[in-house]
């Protein structure tokens, strides 16, 4: 696999082509305006581009398109989990290899993608989120219609999701597996405005080959509005329902059934120098036979300095998310992130977002157009003593009640490094260091710190 990857950084290194030719989701892509950018089909530019566009007739919609992304990430970690879970130090390796292929005609598309993902070194053991040596990532069939002055889209298989800044459904990029999706979605898309309506279940990663199934304890289901309403101009607006059900959720000192509405609103965009995100969520429903009540707060603030060298950005951020406040009785207020990108805070994926308050500075400058640097530092508390610090996805690492009262967890650091070299090849990096609070210490915690360094290519 390496030589593999040598070879294609090779051949992909002097390339050149529209970045906006890839989607972050891959059936996203474009190939045709690739095609187009590389010379009207011209393969002398990048390598395999014939298969990236192979015409279907005179129509440049009906075209068959092939694809591939490879990903190796070395993680390394001081002290994972603050030393508590008996492990002082280790390196792993996370290989990702998909393949995919697109059919468009007419009003029909088909799409396939194919997923290898191993793993090196982790200790003490892998993650469920990190092997899964052989199957099908997504496959899923289109039906687009004209509807309404806009588009329609009928989505029906298993495919990738996620809305806004991925907090209560994202794509879990960080890690090796991503979080993929068995269901129908349907999206309407007119001028400025897009509706989204779904109902789907999580897919669940097994190591073997083929082995792949449905969840048939979750789901989750929902509506998600975006568009740019003329009294917030220039900024945009998401609002959302999420429906969820988790026949046997763990959270905190609490288990059982769980069946939530997560109602949310986002306002974001940018004015000039200054851009901005505020999203509030809340949730009502019932878990482990109590009433559910919970709040979460996500913003940001920064300024660019265009004129100014390397263009710095500098910003604020809170984030604040409810945790349980009543462990035996009453109503439950534990914040449950459903399906969250788990590398929301940073690469190394320590806190878990619930019973959690966040609030930090960051800095970003670009040296050059294609490279960016950017540093973070946070402060963090449990938002209740009554209930845990909880670590990625939502595990209970420190208990409620044990070895101290106190809320303040630590500071979180993170120097992160991105060089998109051309549109198919990527390298980031980044270090982060965690020094704990008196909370943590007082659990004979120690501080934790991680390094990371991937390079993606894709074509």
């Amino acid at each position: 696999m390496l030589r593999l990857v040598v070879v294609m950084v090779l051949l992909l290194a002097s390339a050149s082509a529209r970045a906006d030719s890839f989607g972050f989701f891959r059936y996203d892509d474009d190939p045709a305006s690739l095609a187009q950018a590389e010379g009207a089909g011209s393969t002398e530019a990048l390598p395999f581009a014939g298969l990236k566009f192979i015409p279907l007739g005179d129509d440049p919609d009906n075209a068959l398109s092939f694809g591939a992304d490879d990903r190796e990430k070395f993680e390394a970690y001081d002290h994972p989990e603050f030393g508590l879970e008996h492990v002082k130090s280790y390196t792993a390796h996370m290989h990702r290899l998909l393949l995919n292929a697109s059919l468009r005609y007419a009003q029909f598309r088909l799409f396939v993608e194919l997923g290898n993902h191993t793993q090196y070194g982790r200790e003490p053991g892998p993650l469920p989120t990190d092997i899964d040596r052989g199957d099908v990532q997504q496959a899923f069939a289109d039906w687009n219609l004209p509807l309404g002055g806009g588009e329609a889209t009928l989505r029906v298989g298993r495919q990738e999701i996620s809305f806004g800044e991925g907090l209560l459904v994202g794509v879990r990029d960080g890690p090796n597996i991503r979080q993929d999706w068995d269901g129908v979605r349907v999206f309407w898309t007119a001028g400025a405005w897009r509706v989204d309506l779904f109902g789907v279940r999580p897919v669940t990663d097994l190591p073997g080959y083929w082995d792949d199934t449905t969840s048939k304890e979750e789901a989750l289901w929902g509506l998600y509005l975006s568009g740019k309403p003329q009294a917030l101009a220039p900024f945009s607006l998401d609002a959302y329902y999420f429906g969820s059900v988790d026949d046997n959720l763990r959270l905190g000192h609490a288990s059982g059934f769980d069946r939530r509405s997560t109602f949310g609103s986002r306002v974001y965009g940018n004015s000039g120098a200054f851009d901005m995100v505020a999203e509030l969520m809340a949730q009502t429903g019932e878990f482990a036979n109590r009433d559910v009540s919970a709040l979460a707060l996500h913003s940001e603030f920064g300024w660019t300095l265009r004129a100014v060298p390397w263009t710095p950005r500098f910003g604020i951020k809170l984030d604040a998310l409810s945790g349980n406040r009543n462990p035996s009785e009453g109503t439950f207020s534990g914040f449950n992130p459903l399906y969250p990108n788990l590398a929301y805070s940073t690469e190394a994926t320590i806190e878990a977002a619930t019973n959690l308050v966040e609030a930090g500075a960051l800095a970003t400058v670009n040296p050059e157009a294609k490279v960016a640097i950017s540093y973070e530092v946070e402060a963090l508390w449990r938002q209740t003593t009554r209930d845990a610090l909880y670590v990625g996805p939502l595990i209970p690492l420190i208990p409620a009640g044990t070895g101290s009262n106190q809320a303040f967890i630590g500071i979180e650091q993170q120097l992160y490094a991105t060089w998109r070299i051309n549109p198919y090849l990527a390298l980031k990096s980044s270090l982060v260091h965690f020094a704990v609070g008196p909370f943590i210490r007082a659990a004979h915690g120690v501080d934790e710190d991680y390094a990371m360094f991937s390079a993606s290519v894709r074509f």
